[in-house]
């Protein structure tokens, strides 16, 4: 699947995503997603959503240490 993708295309349950420079992860439901987003959201967009709702790099890296 491609990162322009729709969440109605989106072919499992589950979306789980990680964040690269942190150890969060998360797990959403793809039907609470489509109900909340619409079943026409662009999956990248929905995504950002809780990636804004982390601390900016600088502030997640010094933090692991």
């Amino acid at each position: 699947m491609n990162s322009d993708g729709r969440l109605r295309d989106y072919p499992f349950v589950v979306v789980r995503l990680g964040c690269r420079t942190c150890p969060r992860l998360g797990r959403y439901r793809l039907a609470t997603l489509a109900e909340r987003f619409g079943a026409n959201a662009s999956l990248a967009g929905v995504l950002q959503g809780p990636l804004r709702q982390l601390p900016p790099p600088a502030t997640r890296l010094s933090s692991r240490t």
